[in-house]
């Protein structure tokens, strides 16, 4: 397979990044319906939502452990392209199903089934990223992404809540039929636009080299997993991830459910919403700095600064969390006040908050060869679900009794995140060699292909 063109390679990225977008798009609806689902679909409780996320974290991990496992068996029968196809139409029609449920069981089993899909994304479309452009424009294009996750969740949160509000007892049934026609749109882009890369053809040391000289393989084994867990810097991020999704992963379901409960008014919830959709700007802005500056400073030889500026982000981003959630009073008689300023303080914990995302992808793509970065970006997302679960699991223990105690989960999974931000003391130390030792293995490789001529 020869290598794709500049113009094919950003088209491919564009229509992955809508992917991604669509698939939170419908993912977010949830978060903003929550009071709707209690009041308009049968057998709803506050505590089964709870449980409901939870496990559908734990299917997107089954499903990311089944498509990361199986990947190389699927590649062989069918293209890349046509696994996201079949994946992504999965995620389409279930999400179509749900506004049909009749009771939240029926929900309950669609909505889980609607995120097996899910699983097709980080070990294949993150490699497939990987593969397409060279170390010192990963940052920015896996910053990108998580840009297209903040905006398919805002999207979510504004069409969801704008439709659940004004549509009655049937106005969540609705988003959720416009959110699966939104995947559906994105299907037809990716059909259009979507090509097969050649693995490996960004390597910096084989860009005179055909593509198909080339056998590298992404599935997901215990043994490549061994390898991966050998680079220390690797190991730091994923506790760090785990401790941080327990509250982030967690927030994103429940933070206009939490912040409408401070609000004495009966737009509550159409507050919330807007202050959160407001502060997911920081998000976006946060995203492409962090990959930006990120990729700045390894083009200028400072190997470190990708993760001194995640370090001093996460930190104050928690900072900044626990000032929004847990000491910021919200009063009706000074709205205009008391909105921009939970919006001011909100915007910089998001801001700060997504710094390092583009920043912790690209230092795995720089410490593991090739055939492991699918692996080491799937694995990331599964300790981001694992989190997930865990805070979920949390709130639904503490809510189950009295819906009050969410304020006491809230302060106990800050907490957690907290003392998980000190974690990137190991890539700092570890990093730099990590990735010189990467960069030697490549060139060995090189000289390797280059024998066999």
């Amino acid at each position: 397979m020869e290598k794709s063109s500049e113009q094919d390679l950003n088209r491919n990225f564009r229509a992955i990044f809508l992917l991604y977008m669509a698939f939170f798009n419908c993912n977010q609806i949830l978060s903003v319906n929550i009071g709707n689902l209690l009041l308009y679909l049968p057998d709803s409780t506050a505590s089964g939502i709870a449980l409901l996320v939870a496990f559908t974290l734990l299917v997107q991990i089954a499903s990311l452990l089944f498509f990361g496992y199986y990947i190389s068996n699927f590649t062989e029968k069918y293209s890349r392209k046509k696994i996201f196809l079949i994946s992504n139409s999965l995620i389409c029609i279930f999400f179509f199903m749900l506004a049909f449920s009749i009771n939240f069981v029926m929900f309950f089993i669609f909505y889980l089934i609607a995120n097996i899909g899910n699983g097709a994304f980080l070990p294949i479309g993150f490699a497939i990223i990987g593969d397409s452009f060279p170390p010192k424009e990963r940052g920015n294009k896996f910053g990108l992404m998580n840009l297209a996750l903040l905006l398919g969740a805002g999207g979510g949160i504004i069409f969801g809540g704008l439709i659940g509000s004004l549509g009655g007892p049937i106005g969540w049934r609705i988003a959720y039929c416009f959110a699966a026609f939104l995947v559906l749109t994105a299907i037809i882009r990716y059909n259009q636009w979507g090509i097969e890369v050649s693995k490996g053809q960004s390597e910096p040391e084989f860009n005179d080299l055909k593509a198909d000289n080339q056998n590298y393989g992404y599935r997901i084994t215990f043994s490549n997993f061994s390898q991966i867990l050998k680079r220390k810097s690797v190991i730091g991020i994923y506790i760090l991830v785990i401790l941080t999704a327990i509250t982030t992963t967690t927030m994103g379901t429940w933070a206009i459910y939490y912040i409408s409960m401070k609000i004495d008014s009966p737009f509550a919830t159409f507050i919330a919403s807007t202050l959160l959709i407001l502060t997911g700007l920081g998000g976006l802005f946060g995203t492409i700095f962090g990959g930006k500056i990120g990729d700045s400073l390894s083009q200028k030889g400072k190997v470190r600064g990708r993760v001194v500026i995640s370090l001093f982000a996460t930190l104050l981003a928690i900072i900044c969390s626990m000032i929004y959630y847990l000491f910021l009073p919200f009063n009706v008689n000074i709205f205009i006040f008391s909105f921009m300023l939970f919006f001011i303080v909100g915007f910089f914990a998001m801001f700060l908050a997504s710094v390092p995302v583009g920043n912790i992808y690209a230092i795995y793509s720089e410490v593991c060869v090739p055939e492991n970065r699918g692996l080491a970006n799937a694995m990331s997302g599964l300790m981001a679900k694992a989190g997930g679960v865990i805070g979920n699991l949390i709130i639904s223990v503490l809510i189950i009794s009295n819906i009050s105690n969410l304020t006491l989960a809230v302060v106990f999974l800050l907490s957690i995140s907290l003392m998980g931000s000190f974690l990137w003391l190991l890539p700092f130390f570890y990093y730099p060699k990590e990735a010189q030792k990467l960069r030697d293995l490549m060139a060995e490789r090189r000289k390797e292909l280059e024998l066999r001529k």
